[in-house]
């Protein structure tokens, strides 16, 4: 675990330099965050009404839906990472921006927890904001099969 609050520091230290907007430093700082495991500072960036979306089979992936408020987020995302994936890395880089939208990929890496079954996978995650700064939407587009074959137990 500590090696992947390093990556995530590291990889934040290094993007933020980059990184001309406040959109997209608060991204990056929101991965800095999800890296140290500071759940509260992310859920401290999303507007009252965030849409949250991440693909996935939701009998197998726990995480995997779409959830409204950051009451919903923090519960039904973030609250249940932890029983279902260890990450083992998580490398995120900005892509680009679209009017209020920063694009990012972010490989990641981690197993399963129940399974010990390992996946990679690139992410594309697309962070929208108001015109207030906040978080409105997050939405993941990825190919979920190796995640889901590493939480099942077939």
């Amino acid at each position: 675990m500590k090696a992947f609050k390093l990556i995530i520091v590291l990889l934040f230290a290094y993007t933020a330099v980059f990184a001309q907007s406040k959109n997209a430093q608060t991204v990056m700082n929101n991965y800095a965050a999800f890296g140290k495991g500071d759940i509260a500072a992310i859920l401290a960036t999303l507007s009252p009404d965030c849409v949250w979306s991440h693909p996935g089979n939701p009998d197998i992936v726990p995480f995997a839906g779409t959830f409204t408020g950051p009451d919903a987020i923090g519960n039904k995302f973030f609250g249940v990472i932890p029983a279902a994936i260890q990450i083992l890395e998580f490398s995120p880089k900005i892509v680009g921006e679209e009017g209020n939208t920063v694009i990012t990929s972010v490989f990641i890496k981690g197993k399963g927890v129940a399974t010990g079954k390992e996946f990679e996978n690139t992410a594309e995650m697309r962070w929208s904001f108001n015109d207030a700064g906040m978080v409105t939407s997050y939405k993941v587009n990825v190919d979920t099969a190796a995640l889901e074959s590493a939480l099942s137990s077939k």
